[in-house]
């Protein structure tokens, strides 16, 4: 939801309030609104929060990824194994060195254990 329309339902189910608190008065050139120049400034400073090198994700981010890689794998790990690597992986027991992961598209390449 962008924070035009986030406004736009405020707006709407405030209709006695006073519009001029929410920052919507053109700007002296009168093109764009403070609130818009705001919606494209938060547009663009999104981030890809995957990325980034493995050894700075939290540990919900590396858990996601984890589950993304084993699943992606198959027959290869049995559900032992993927419960056994979950759990070390949350508690820590997995070094930053024991996975390769490829930070430009996202997703681990290899696993060493």
């Amino acid at each position: 939801m962008s924070l035009n329309s986030f406004v736009s339902n405020i707006t709407e189910s405030n209709v006695n309030e006073n519009n001029n608190n929410l920052c919507m008065l053109k700007t002296d050139t009168g093109s764009t609104s403070r609130l818009e120049i705001m919606d494209d400034f938060l547009n663009s400073q999104v981030v890809d929060k995957y990325n980034q090198p493995w050894r700075n994700l939290t540990k919900f981010l590396k858990k996601n990824r984890m589950n993304q890689y084993l699943d992606s794998q198959g027959d290869e790990y049995s559900q032992i194994e993927k419960q056994s690597i979950l759990r070390r992986l949350s508690l820590g027991k997995i070094e930053n060195k024991c996975v390769e992961y490829n930070p430009d598209s996202g997703e681990i390449v290899k696993l060493i254990i």
